[in-house]
């Protein structure tokens, strides 16, 4: 891979080691074409700006950002012996702006109108395209509604940031604006590197660390693969893939049923929702041997809570159903095996060399593997960046033929937001898959969800199928 950085010479200030990330993410490498080193491997998140922007200031506050954390200038080197990360000397991001409607189309439009045209610019901003090569893995691209009403979207490759990531880049730009914008310097705390959590991350797995992690999956996973969900259509080896994602809401209310089930059950809402995940995958394949990938934060010490960069890990989910007569069982299951993954959680190289065919099913040209995650906000969703105030956009609805790649299978995730209700999206292949079929699976995840908080003594095969 070529890993010179596109349009200018920036210089080498420090290597190491990759990541257990970053290894996974190479394992899973084809090029820059396509995949985790792939153009539309990114992710776009979005914020509301009432107020007067200063472009000016937002771009050195962007410089600001991308000094503080070498996530974001951060090449990955495959091909040298060993790999290696090289992080580079900052520089500011690509700021554009996109006039989101005429001069007189959206000044006096009602909010929903507004907010229409919000989402619809960021799901335009996942058909772009980023390259790995470009430094900083960062762009800014600002929509203006009207002069003091702006959507300001973060868009970065997943070569260097995860969700949490994306959190953090908002929390220190808007700390960075305010002081920008006051003629001050930043003054933010001094924040730990990613380079550190990989020295860290390695020096911590010590053989005796491994040797009971590993001792747990090799029996977990034994004779394991990953379950696939059949497609519509057969893969095409080699064809390009075209990245769908069907979004859907969960209201409020059942979103609170959720919270409120998992605390009664000391639980969380992610063991809740995956219980639902696994029943729907029971109904789908008729197998009971429920194999799911999650994907978790992976940040597994306090003093990386604030640093930026991919700590995302892969951790397969074996639930054996064959002896659940009622979904309270199937809950208690799944929470059985999350809190034991949760317990042996290693990186993912180190579990898939104790059961080596965990991942043929990906072989499979008629199945597709379904990955399963769960996001939950924090109730304040907005502050203030200088003279301007902010609140993410986190209703998302609009499902969409093309938007941000996924290295491979189908991903669903859910984004819970304590006042407004969950919101998913689901990524899959529009080749494998017909638009009908992931919204069918959405359908009938939301009735196992119902079913399981309001009625949890069903028997598993009396849950009504919307499918």
């Amino acid at each position: 891979m070529d890993t010179s950085p596109v349009g200018q010479t920036s210089a080498v200030l420090g290597t190491g080691p990759l990541s257990f990330t970053q290894d996974f993410l190479r394992m899973f490498g084809t090029g820059e074409e396509s995949g985790p080193f792939g153009p539309r491997y990114h992710t776009v998140r979005g914020w509301r700006l009432a107020g007067e922007l200063d472009i000016d200031v937002l771009s050195r506050a962007l410089f600001d950002v991308v000094e503080r954390h070498e996530a974001l200038r951060t090449v990955i080197v495959p091909d040298s012996d060993p790999p290696r990360q090289e992080v580079r000397a900052p520089s500011t991001p690509e700021v554009r702006v996109d006039e989101l409607a005429g001069p007189d189309a959206i000044p006096g439009a009602a909010a929903p109108e507004r907010e229409r045209v919000a989402e619809e610019f960021l799901n335009r901003l996942e058909t772009e395209e980023l390259s790995v090569r470009q430094m900083p893995h960062l762009r800014v691209v600002l929509g203006r509604l009207a002069e003091d009403d702006w959507v300001l979207a973060l868009v970065a490759h997943h070569v260097a940031i995860d969700g949490w990531s994306m959190e953090l880049l908002m929390r220190d730009l808007s700390a960075c604006y305010t002081a920008r914008d006051a003629g001050a310097e930043p003054a933010l705390d001094p924040v730990p590197q990613y380079r550190e959590h990989t020295a860290w991350h390695r020096g911590h797995l010590t053989p005796a660390v491994l040797t009971e992690a590993t001792d747990y999956w090799r029996d977990k996973l034994a004779g394991a693969r990953m379950l696939g969900l059949p497609n519509d259509r057969p893969r095409v080896p080699d064809a390009d893939r075209v990245t769908a994602v069907h979004r859907f809401r969960i209201d409020a209310d059942l979103t609170a049923a959720v919270l409120d089930f998992a605390r009664t059950h000391r639980s969380s809402p992610f063991i809740v929702a995956m219980t639902a995940q696994n029943m729907l995958m029971w109904q789908l394949t008729e197998s009971p041997d429920v194999v799911i990938p999650t994907l978790t934060f992976g940040r597994d010490h306090p003093d990386f809570e604030s640093t930026v960069g991919p700590f995302f890990n892969f951790v397969p989910l074996r639930t054996d159903l064959s002896h659940c007569g009622t979904l309270r069982d199937v809950f208690a299951a799944t929470r059985r095996t999350c809190l034991e993954a949760q317990t042996h959680e290693i990186p993912f190289a180190f579990v898939l060399r104790e059961a080596p065919e965990l991942m043929s099913t990906f072989s499979d040209v008629g199945a597709t593997v379904c990955a399963f995650q769960t996001f939950q906000y924090p109730n304040v969703n907005g502050g203030r960046m200088g003279a301007l105030s902010f609140t993410e956009i986190r209703r998302r609805t609009l499902s969409q033929p093309v938007g941000s790649d996924i290295p491979d299978g189908t991903l669903c995730t859910l984004e819970i937001d304590q006042t407004d209700g969950t919101y998913g999206n689901l990524r899959y292949d529009g080749n494998e898959l017909d638009p009908a079929t992931p919204a069918r699976w959405a359908a009938r995840f939301h009735t196992l969800l119902h079913t399981l908080v309001t009625a949890p003594d069903t028997a598993t095969h009396a849950v009504v199928d919307e499918g």
